[in-house]
């Protein structure tokens, strides 16, 4: 099933994931990745965009989990149904916008709580 058009351009702006006739999602688990799990090169955009994309096309919520590090305030979206995910997070640079907010790492392979990220920067070492 494709999706529409504006929910697609929604969905790229936000993600950079969108191919004609759906999502390209194999080319987003595949983004390199530093030991962490999270992405070398983060995509970032307007706050609301991403919470949209999320919300609207990809179907996660936040999950309420929070935390914050010398770099970023984190927080975790997800779906329970698809068991997808997305750590999404608002920079702390002097320099960063605070109406952006990056996407970090996403998945659906394993649930959230098992990624080296959650157990470092949420206290579940």
């Amino acid at each position: 099933m494709s999706m529409p058009a504006y929910q697609c351009s929604l969905f790229a702006v936000a993600f950079g994931v969108c191919a004609a006739g759906g999502l390209a999602l194999a080319g987003e688990w595949e983004r390199e990745r530093d030991a962490m799990g999270l992405y070398k090169e983060p995509v970032c955009d307007f706050g609301f965009r991403v919470k949209s994309a999320l919300t609207n096309i990809a179907k996660q919520h936040s999950t309420g989990v929070k935390a914050t590090t010398a770099q970023w305030e984190m927080e975790v979206f997800n779906n329970p149904d698809s068991k997808s995910w997305t750590l999404v997070g608002k920079s702390k640079a002097p320099d960063a916008s605070p109406n952006k907010l990056c996407r970090l790492s996403g998945g659906q392979q394993s649930p959230y709580d098992e990624q080296p990220w959650f157990k470092e920067y949420f206290g579940m070492k």
